[in-house]
Order: C-alpha cells, then sequence, then structure tokens
C-alpha cells in the first residue's frame, strides 16, 4: 500500500511521513502555548460552525449565542 505526498510523489505507508511521534494533541498544545491572550482573542469564535467560510470563502452563519465563546482579554477590555 502506498500514499501520495502533496507534490505528487508516492511513499510507501511503513515509512514515517514526520519525525514527531507525538500524539496530535500534545503538538496543538504547544503551538496554542506559543500565542498571546491578544492573539487568542483575535481568532474567530466560531470556527467550527463557520469552517466553510473560514477555508473556502463560503458565507457566514449564525451562530446561536449559547454556542458563542467570550475570550477572556475580550472580557478584560469590556
Amino acid at each position: 500500500m502506498v500514499i501520495k505526498d502533496h507534490v505528487g510523489g508516492v511513499k510507501p505507508v511503513h515509512e514515517k511521513i514526520t519525525d514527531d511521534d507525538r500524539p496530535i494533541w500534545e503538538v496543538i498544545l504547544e503551538l496554542g502555548a506559543c500565542l498571546t491572550h491578544e492573539e487568542w482573542a483575535d481568532l474567530p469564535n466560531d470556527g467550527a460552525i463557520n469552517y466553510r467560510h473560514y477555508l473556502y470563502g463560503q458565507p457566514k452563519r449564525e451562530v446561536p449565542k449559547e454556542l458563542t465563546v467570550q475570550h477572556t482579554a475580550k472580557k478584560q477590555a469590556a
């Protein structure tokens, strides 16, 4: 069995694609730790519902108020 990489090459599945053997959630936590509170506050809080808008430019969907998240930095600024 083989997989295609993003530039059209082919790699056997048994080969490692990266040298990082950590679980994905550890990588995400490490990347998130690099952001300041202000940078976190600038991120959209409706990404789960409107990912199609942010990735593909489709119209935004209305987010129910009970699903919105208020970031700490925004609360302090208000």
